[in-house]
């Protein structure tokens, strides 16, 4: 059952736990857990709901993984008034919430960016006597960068390290991310060598805020130059979402650039990226029909399946400058 749950295959869990009752094996919390636990990550959060009451009319407790599982399923779906109530039942059934229930109920109103909820939740984390912890930092920081709040971002970027609480890549991808935005690439620059000295090393998403930074700033060559440079230096593998930033940034309204597009298109066969069909969309206007369909032909690149699509991630799209 608890193999099923953890693959989140609720029918096979559901089955076995059927069967284990059907057949008189005493089924214990671990079961019910598990069974609730793979309901609520396949979203089937009232058939979870129904489980629990199954549960404690059996008389067994539910313990603090079972209401986090809870927590996370209506948090995960946006139903913040839910996940709230269930945090408030774990309460009432004399458990603590831990930091992993606070911080699943800050990053559930982060993602809908509402940072004034997910400051008030963290109010309420430190008051119950749970230290927030990185994740707890980061998600307070990304409920800001969110909504487009960079000066509140900075503000916990800072509180964080006064905490005592040391930034990893994710926390300076974030604050990499308001640089981006407004095309200050040597912001993110500095940040780079900040990670460096702190020995924090960056990933290909941080590197990506760096090209768009460039990007926003329609310096082109500066963002083929952290591809080409600063990446292998720092022994980063760009991504098919690196080149797709790029693909964008070749072409804008007010001008297209060829060469540099078909230059990084034969970098990125060669370096065994194959590219999904965002790519070919984007690259159109940019050679238009006969041209791209050429290149297409002689790197001998079949047109990928629409299941591959993907859209990049960061600021407010090249495609608009």
């Amino acid at each position: 059952i608890t193999s099923c749950a953890r693959a989140s295959n609720s029918p096979e869990a559901l089955k076995w736990f059927n069967e284990a009752a059907s057949k008189g094996v005493g089924v214990d919390g671990v079961c019910f857990n598990a069974v609730i636990d793979s309901l609520a990550k396949s979203k089937r959060v009232e058939e979870a709901e129904a489980w629990l009451r199954k549960m404690t009319e059996q008389n067994l407790q539910p313990g603090e993984d079972t209401f986090n599982t809870m927590i996370a399923a209506f948090a995960g779906q946006g139903k913040m008034d839910s996940a709230e109530v269930w945090l408030q039942r774990m309460i009432a059934c004399n458990l603590r919430p831990n930091v992993r229930s606070y911080n699943l109920i800050l990053n559930g109103f982060a993602e809908l960016q509402r940072p004034k909820d997910v400051l008030k939740w963290m109010e309420n984390m430190v008051k119950a006597g749970v230290q927030p912890q990185l994740v707890t930092y980061n998600t307070v920081i990304k409920a800001f960068v969110k909504a487009k709040e960079p000066e509140e971002a900075k503000k916990w970027f800072h509180h964080m390290q006064q905490s005592g609480v040391v930034p990893n890549v994710m926390t300076y991808t974030s604050i990499a991310t308001l640089a981006a935005r407004a095309g200050d690439a040597e912001s993110v620059r500095k940040l780079m060598q900040e990670m460096a000295s702190k020995g924090v090393m960056p990933d290909a998403v941080t590197f990506g805020c760096w090209i768009q930074a460039h990007g926003q700033a329609r310096n082109l060559a500066g963002a083929i130059q952290v591809l080409q440079e600063r990446m292998p230096v720092a022994g980063v593998k760009p991504t098919a979402f690196t080149y797709l930033l790029l693909f964008r940034y070749c072409c804008t309204r007010a001008r297209r650039y060829p060469d540099e597009a078909e230059m990084l298109l034969r970098k990125m066969v060669a370096a065994g990226i194959p590219p999904h069909d965002e790519v070919k969309k984007v690259l159109k206007p940019v050679f238009g029909d006969a041209k791209l369909n050429a290149l297409w032909s002689e790197l001998r690149l079949p047109d990928p399946p629409s299941s591959q699509r993907r859209r990049p991630k960061f600021g407010d799209g090249a495609d608009k400058k």
